[in-house]
């Protein structure tokens, strides 16, 4: 688990969120994952490829945190930028977000900047209040 995703595991925890599974395969047949995932029917539940029995009344919520989107000068004077921000990784996520949202996901994605502001935990803080008759029950 990278800093930022920590970050945000931790503020997910203090504002009393439900724990998401992390980095755990989403898509039957490929090794895709997603950084942190919520599903409506509890951790160890794939709602993708389920079958056609499958009565999911609420989205799975997934977050990326894609970090190295600045630039930052090497020591030999080189630039070096994430993987995300790269032509071929960029295209790969691209596939991967937009498959998981074409299959009903709520994706979700962040820089490590927004989850250091307080951004990503606003926005996921919204995001899983919608979904509330199953997450978190009212006191």
């Amino acid at each position: 688990m990278n800093v930022a995703e920590t970050l945000l595991l931790a503020q997910i925890e203090q504002a009393g969120l439900p724990l998401p599974v992390y980095d755990k395969t989403f898509w039957k047949g490929r090794r895709w994952r997603l950084d942190f995932q919520w599903t409506d029917r509890g951790p160890d539940y794939n709602r993708i490829g389920c079958g056609e029995d499958c009565e999911c009344s609420l989205p799975n919520v997934a977050v990326e945190i894609d970090g190295g989107v600045w630039p930052s000068r090497q020591p030999d004077g080189t630039l070096a930028v994430g993987r995300h921000v790269r032509g071929k990784g960029y295209e790969n996520d691209c596939r991967k977000k937009n498959t998981a949202s074409a299959a009903g996901w709520i994706v979700l994605t962040f820089t490590p900047g927004m989850v250091d502001s307080g951004d990503a935990l606003a926005l996921l803080r919204e995001v899983l209040a919608d979904a509330a008759p199953v997450w978190m029950e009212e006191p």
